[in-house]
């Protein structure tokens, strides 16, 4: 019978050139026993093992094993568009023999990061090494480092070593969140300028919003669906304001007899009352049926950010010991429980709510425009007075909002570091001093803090005012119109309402518009 260093020999000299070479171990008088082999990682690192593999070398009289040459093998994406996985046969190399070989999903899915791949690998009598390929995807999307599985099984004139019928296939992501394009720009984010961020902070948002909308599994059809169903409240919203100026203009004018003709019962008021009355409520249970569908098959908010989570952990995960010592652990914490959850409320859902008032302006727009072409003028004022000043005001607030992220994260940073630092402070008797210091964190904090208000205040009363003025305006120039007979007091009444309500649309888009321009600085 061959002794176990003669086999494994044997086998290491049909693998000339390999980079394997046999470790020392204790003899054994078992059977089948196991034997440790080093795989000499090449320069590249790419598509090898790493480490030692554990291979059990047969007796004569058993079958040849077969495995795989390494638990983990490593691609990178851009770099090469397949990874060899390669397999081993240990034994007497007499004969032939075959085992069938498979990927399953891990966190890389088949069809998105990788193609599918499943074969009837076959060695031949004398063959000791097999390969098989399996196709990458190099899309421009960003990811953490993912990974598959290669499954081993259905031998045939051979065993499968058990712990090595798997192997996990890593793959290395080269783009950047959330987009490539960027690159120049956030190289080194820790030195980016802010002159930078402000030229290119909508762009990132655009960026993640695209990047969320595609890649961010079931978003994309739940978004088209949201958009449409918010445009059944728009629509109500029309329909109530045709069905005011009715009720004023025909339903309830009893002074004007020939609007007899023009009720939905003719000659009676008072069932016509009645079924405005009912055109009124009866869309609300609609609504209502999608506000439901909405809340509990659309939605969206958990999705993105399990999946913005679940990618910062991985990577955090992936980093070597080295780059841990450069994340604050109170950055994580933040990114995790603060800047994750804004992101997806004021990056990516509060786009539902800018596009649901625009929607709503431009219904609004449409009946003006229809009844009063002259009274349309303020939809050129608003949108034109609210972007001037909110560009002009841009990068003021971006500094602002940086420097109180800034503040937040110097005072838990402090309380961190008053944890780790608490028995130094106390030898040295340096509680005063220390509360002393933070005491000042705070107060340069609350001077940020109020700065921040004081902007918020004066550009939260522009929109108001040109609200009010408008509607003053049109008050005293349609009322003489009214009189002259030239225009219904429904449509009247219709439009004064009307003035505020998109005085609130703006300003609302308004506050949409700068919560947008808030998580440009935690993106």
């Amino acid at each position: 019978m061959a002794t176990k260093e003669a086999l494994v020999s044997e086998w290491l000299r049909g693998n000339a050139g390999t980079g394997y070479r046999l470790l020392p171990q204790e003899a054994s008088d078992k059977p089948c026993v196991t034997t440790r082999v080093d795989k000499v990682l090449p320069s590249d690192g790419v598509n090898v093992g790493r480490g030692t593999v554990e291979t059990s070398v047969p007796s004569e009289s058993e079958q040849d094993i077969v495995q795989f040459m390494s638990r983990i093998f490593y691609s990178e994406e851009g770099r090469t568009n397949r990874v060899s996985v390669k397999v081993i046969r240990i034994g007497r190399l007499q004969g032939s023999c075959s085992v069938n070989c498979r990927t399953q999903d891990g966190s890389a899915k088949a069809g998105a990061k990788y193609h599918h791949h499943e074969s009837r690998l076959r060695f031949h009598e004398g063959e000791s090494v097999k390969s098989f390929e399996v196709e990458l995807i190099d899309d421009d999307n960003f990811d953490t480092t993912l990974d598959f599985h290669c499954h081993m099984e259905k031998p045939e004139n051979c065993a499968i070593q058990g712990d090595m019928s798997v192997s996990k296939v890593l793959i290395f992501d080269n783009d950047l969140f959330p987009s490539s394009e960027f690159e120049p720009y956030l190289q080194n984010i820790n030195y980016v300028e802010e002159g930078t961020l402000h030229t290119i902070g909508f762009k990132l948002l655009w960026a993640f919003i695209r990047f969320t909308f595609l890649h961010v599994p079931s978003i994309w059809w739940k978004s088209i669906v949201a958009i449409f169903l918010a445009q059944l409240g728009n629509a109500y919203y029309l329909m109530t304001i045709y069905l005011k100026v009715y009720l004023v203009d025909v339903c309830l004018n009893v002074k004007d007899e020939s609007t007899m003709e023009r009720l939905l019962v003719p000659g009676n008021r008072g069932l016509t009352a009645a079924l405005l009355g009912l055109a009124w409520v009866m869309p609300n249970f609609i609504l209502v049926a999608a506000d439901h569908f909405e809340m509990s098959v659309l939605e969206m908010g958990f999705h993105i950010r399990q999946h913005l989570r679940v990618n910062l952990f991985r990577k955090y995960l992936n980093y070597t010991r080295h780059s841990r010592a450069r994340v604050p652990i109170q950055d994580l914490k933040t990114s995790m429980m603060e800047d994750i959850p804004t992101l997806t409320r004021d990056g990516y859902l509060i786009t539902f709510e800018i596009l649901k008032k625009v929607c709503k302006v431009i219904f609004v727009a449409y009946y003006l425009l229809q009844k009063h072409p002259r009274s349309g003028i303020p939809l050129a004022i608003y949108p034109t007075l609210m972007l001037l000043w909110l560009g002009s005001r841009y990068k003021r607030r971006l500094w602002l909002l940086k420097k109180n992220g800034d503040g937040v994260s110097d005072t838990q940073g402090w309380l961190l570091h008053a944890e780790d630092s608490f028995e130094l402070v106390n030898d040295y008797d340096s509680r005063n001093a220390i509360v002393g210091k933070f005491q000042k964190v705070l107060q340069d904090q609350r001077k940020l803090v109020m700065a921040l208000k004081s902007f918020s205040f004066w550009s939260g009363i522009v929109i108001p005012w040109i609200t009010v003025i408008a509607t003053g305006f049109y008050i005293a120039t349609a009322g003489k119109l009214v009189t002259e007979g030239e225009l219904s007091l429904g449509s009247f009444l219709a439009t004064i309402n009307l003035y505020k309500d998109l005085g609130d649309r703006f300003l609302g888009i308004c506050a949409d518009f700068e919560a947008l321009s808030e998580v440009i600085d935690p993106l």
